[in-house]
């Protein structure tokens, strides 16, 4: 029985991203997370209770800093490696956040005649 509580918590962990922002579900808790609230994205190394419980083991996770002065890090991905996943994830999480919060910032509108998008300007 306890070995099936520890690989549900391992395995209930999980973070999703889409267009509107974060989403985060622990066993315990789920938490939505939306793009204009985050001001920064990345990654933390610290050293602590590895993945497969070895103290002291350095791991790596995401990191997402909002608006409230809030630091949440996320439970998924998580790796003792910074790797070329690792850096993957982080980067489609700053994509889709610099693709939500580009779109926020635009007047919306006909674009004037100084627009460098405007071919006739």
């Amino acid at each position: 029985m306890p070995l099936a509580v520890i690989l549900y918590y391992c395995m209930a962990r999980r973070t999703y991203v889409s267009a509107e922002g974060i989403r985060v579900r622990t066993p315990l808790r789920r938490r939505r997370i939306a793009w204009r609230d985050v001001t920064g994205l990345g990654v933390d190394r610290s050293e602590g209770m590895s993945l497969y419980g070895r103290t002291g083991t350095p791991h790596h996770r995401i990191r997402v800093d909002l608006a409230s002065g809030e630091r949440i890090f996320l439970p998924a991905p998580v790796k003792e490696e910074f790797d070329s996943a690792m850096e993957a994830a982080k980067g489609e999480m700053i994509r889709r956040w610099k693709a939500a919060t580009a779109s926020a910032q635009q007047p919306a509108g006909p674009a004037g005649p100084a627009d460098p998008a405007d071919p006739a300007g």
